[in-house]
């Protein structure tokens, strides 16, 4: 069985996905030969988007076994959601 691998469920397994599908993803991650590494960060990110920061119900979805690591995503997607407000504290500072 080369190029399967276990999708978790009983008795089911996923193929290595196809060429023109990575492709898609990549797209859609804006890299255009993404590493699975880089598809999972892509995936995760927009679950805790889209879950507004349930990191609880996204480690359903991420397989992540601790919550720490869904936390580090957090904080950077609350870091880049808070830039404008940081640059703002020093507009008009002369150096």
């Amino acid at each position: 069985m080369t190029g399967t691998r276990p999708s978790g469920r009983a008795g089911r397994s996923a193929t290595s996905a196809e060429p023109s599908r990575v492709a898609a993803l990549g797209q859609s991650c804006e890299t255009p030969a993404p590493t699975p590494e880089q598809l999972r960060h892509y995936f995760t990110t927009r679950l805790i988007k889209t879950y507004k920061g349930d990191l609880l119900e996204v480690r359903q979805y991420t397989r992540h076994s601790s919550l720490e690591m869904l936390q580090i995503y957090n904080d950077s997607i609350k870091q880049q959601a808070d830039l404008p407000r940081f640059y703002s504290a020093f507009e008009g500072v002369q150096l």
